[in-house]
Formats: structure tokens, sequence, C-alpha cells
């Protein structure tokens, strides 16, 4: 968002300027090329560069950033003293709003690059704390939010990720109010719609959840996951016409629909169609054997239609897959096996 600001800004410089220097002589064109030679280290390397910045988080550096100095400083800041000067040149008694035309081109000059200097800074912290996610240093992502809660509080990115490690961490609930409260301020920012509805799966709310679903699901059509999650919550709530509904257009859109399968298989299982349960979760299997989400439902079809000793290695095996990996959903699922084991024991 600030990188787009700054953007904007200069380019509305850009345009200024030429109108500013606009004359019969083409030479006057040269405050163009000079103009790109100063956005392209700053407005477009906020768009393009958080690349090449977490490719080099990945290795050490030592000494003094050179190379940075003169691609955010040295180079910008002669290509802007050389246009203040060609303006102020050329066109010494203009004026814009009653104010003259130098003050308003230094002024656009200045406010590109504070939210040029606010983007970079915003999009350094974003390769941080998406390299702490990778390792799972969830404590990180905490620790840097807590060193500039300004820039984070600002990024729905940053707020996004800081949920995600706060529910790693194990608090869910705070995670949640993160969420609702990402979503109340910035609803624009969808992403952390999914990981709220899969979250209230999680804690045992799918009414919530279904809320959600099919906010996802009407606002964004063309996406698998809001109705694969309309077909998770409804099937929860014993709704199975609502899911059998939203399975279809899941399938769909989806690319790898092992999940929405094993979603079919369970509601089928609900429905007292076990066979066809049967059949549709070993076609889950095939797309994803290694799918936490299909061992679970595995598990359930397992334990109605299998004996006992059969059901229980698969249902612990699925329980194993998922407490092996906090980063797994399905936790919810993994507690509903263990009862469901605890209760052949009696």
């Amino acid at each position: 968002m600030l990188s787009t600001i700054a953007a904007l800004v200069w380019f509305s410089t850009v345009i200024l300027t030429i109108v500013l220097t606009w004359n019969e002589n083409f030479a006057q064109w040269a405050c163009v090329p000079l103009f790109c030679v100063g956005i392209a280290p700053t407005s477009l390397k906020s768009h393009t560069g958080h690349r090449a910045k977490r490719a080099m988080l990945r290795r050490k550096s030592s000494g003094f950033a050179w190379s940075k100095l003169l691609s955010r400083i040295v180079i910008p800041g002669f290509a802007y003293l050389l246009i203040i000067a060609f303006v102020s040149i050329r066109n010494p008694g203009w004026t814009i709003f009653g104010f003259d035309s130098l003050y308003v081109v230094v002024g656009l000059l200045i406010v590109g690059e504070f939210f040029a200097l606010r983007s970079r800074q915003t999009e350094d912290l974003l390769a941080k704390v998406r390299r702490a996610i990778r390792l799972q240093d969830f404590q990180r992502v905490v620790d840097l939010s807590r060193s500039v809660p300004k820039v984070f509080h600002a990024s729905p990115h940053l707020r996004h990720n800081l949920a995600l490690a706060t529910d790693m961490l194990g608090d869910r609930e705070l995670a949640i109010s993160m969420y609702e409260e990402l979503r109340k301020e910035m609803p624009w920012f969808k992403l952390s719609w999914f990981n709220l509805a899969g979250l209230y799966l999680e804690v045992g709310n799918p009414l919530r959840a279904k809320e959600i679903a099919c906010e996802i699901a009407n606002t964004l059509n063309a996406d698998a996951g809001g109705h694969l999650l309309v077909a998770c919550a409804s099937r929860r709530l014993n709704e199975l016409d609502p899911a059998d509904i939203a399975i279809p257009r899941a399938l769909m859109l989806a690319p790898k629909p092992a999940d929405i399968v094993a979603t079919v298989a369970g509601i089928a299982l609900d429905r007292g169609e076990c066979g066809r349960a049967v059949e549709m979760i070993a076609n889950a299997e095939k797309l994803d054997p290694d799918s936490a989400y299909v061992m679970c439902v595995k598990a359930q079809i397992a334990l109605r239609t299998e004996s006992p000793e059969m059901a229980r290695p698969i249902a612990e095996r699925a329980i194993a897959v998922v407490r092996a990996n906090r980063r797994t959903a399905h936790q919810y699922e993994a507690a509903l096996l263990e009862t469901a084991i605890a209760d052949l024991s009696k």
C-alpha cells in the first residue's frame, strides 16, 4: 500500500515536471530519464525488491552495505538535486495554487520518499517475519511486533502473520481476537478470513465458522477454500444439505481436491452411506495419502465400519500425524478420535 502511494506521488511529480519544463525544445525531456534514475532504486524497488531482500537475509554479510547506500540515498539524492535545480532554473517564476513551483516539486519528492521509506521498512519486517515462520520461530515474530508495534499495526500482512504466530504458540483465543480485529479494521484483506474460520472450527465454534465461511464464499466465489469451509462447518453442524451444495463448487475450483473428496466421504458417512464413504476416502487417499485431514476422515469411517482391532491403528496413526506438527490443523478432529478410541476400551 505504501509503495503504491509512493509510486503515485512520483508519477504525479513526473507529470508536473514535464509540464513545468515543456517547450518546443525536446532537450527539455531530459528530465524524464533523470526521474527514472531517481525512481528506479526507490519506488520500483519497493514493488520488486522484496525477493532480493529475502535472499539477502539467507546469507550472512559483513561490513557496511555500500550498495544499499548507493541505491537508496546517493543515486536518488543526486537525481533529486538535479531535478530541483532544473525546475528552478527553467521556471523561476511559476506558481501552483499560489506556491512557487520549486517548492511544490520539492514537497512532492519529500512525500514520495517518506512513503517509500515506510514501505521498505514494512517489507524488510515482512521478510524477517516470513523467515521466522518458515523456521517455526514464532516467538521471534512476537518479539518483532513488540519492537515496532506501529509498523505492525499499519500492515495487514504483518498483523496476519502475527496472529498466525500467536496461534502456533498456543494462544488461540488471542489469535482469534487478533484476526477479528484485523477483519473489522481492514475488511478488504480477505486472507485472514480463511484462518479465522478455520480457527473457529478448531475451537469448536462451527456456527461462527460457517458465518465467516459463507462471507468468503460470497465475496471470493472463485476460491475453493471458502466453499470447502462452508461444507466442513455445515457438516460439523449436521447440516448436510448445505454441505452438499457447497461441495460441487469447491471440486470445480480446487486444483488438488483431496480434502474436498474426504469431506464428501465424511458427509456420506453422516448420511449412513458407508459404502460410498469407503469408496470416496479411497479416492482421496490416492490424491494425497499424506493429508492429515484425509487420515482423520478415514479414521472416522474405520471406527464406524471396521472392527475395533482394525480401526484403532488407523485412528492412532491419524492422531499421531496431527499431534506431531502443531502447525497442522484438525486438532479438533484428533481430539474426537482420541475420545472415540477411549470409548473402544470401555
